[in-house]
Formats: structure tokens, sequence, C-alpha cells
């Protein structure tokens, strides 16, 4: 069984995802096909939305690893969002579900040139 947090669906590989936007597992294939390809199984990723270009790479950990900026970007282009209402999204309903995704929940990159503090 599926455990959902606000705005996020949370699966280990074996279980059928299910997006809670619109009741379809529309973007979570390629994120999985690529853990797959590159032998990754059991790492609890981002769903819903899944920013599938942002997916950067695995921890020594076996956490998912984001790169926010191309979060952003992932919503811009998928979405049709503006840069505002992508972060506002990413920060409301992503970042405040990341803790209640429980043990090796995925970690969002913050490139060098980001600053959070800006």
């Amino acid at each position: 069984m599926e455990k959902l947090v606000p705005a996020i669906t949370v699966m280990q590989f074996g279980e059928r995802a299910y997006n809670i936007r619109d009741g379809k597992d529309c973007w979570t294939q390629k994120t999985k096909e690529r853990l797959l390809d590159a032998g990754y199984k059991g790492i609890k990723y981002l769903t819903d939305y899944s920013y599938d270009d942002a997916l950067i790479g695995v921890s020594h950990d076996g956490r998912a690893i984001y790169d926010y900026e191309k979060m952003i970007d992932w919503l811009m282009n998928e979405e049709g969002w503006t840069d505002e209402e992508a972060v506002e999204w990413i920060e409301y309903n992503t970042m405040r579900a990341l803790p209640y995704m429980g043990e090796r929940e995925p970690i969002i990159m913050y490139p060098l040139e980001y600053s959070i503090f800006e």
C-alpha cells in the first residue's frame, strides 16, 4: 500500500505509483526506468511531480538526489508555469512533504551558484 503525503506519492519499487493530482501514474515511468537501468532498487523518489529531468543521482546511502534548479525548469517546461509559480510549488508542497517520507527521503541539492539566502 502506498503512503500518501501532501502533494507527493511515496513508493518503493514493486508497487504501483499513484499520482494524487489526477489519478494517473504517467510521470513516474521515466524515473523508475532510469533508476532500475542504473541498478538501483528500493529508492524512494518523487512521483507527484516526478521532476524526471531533475533526478541527478543517488547518494551513498541510497537516497535519490534532485537538482533544485532543474526541478524549477521541469515545472516551467512540463506545466508551463512561471519561475515564481514553480518555486512556490516546490517550497510549499515538495520541500515541506520530505520529512513525512520517512527514512531515506530524497535529497534536494542546491547548486553552488544558487543561494537560498537571497
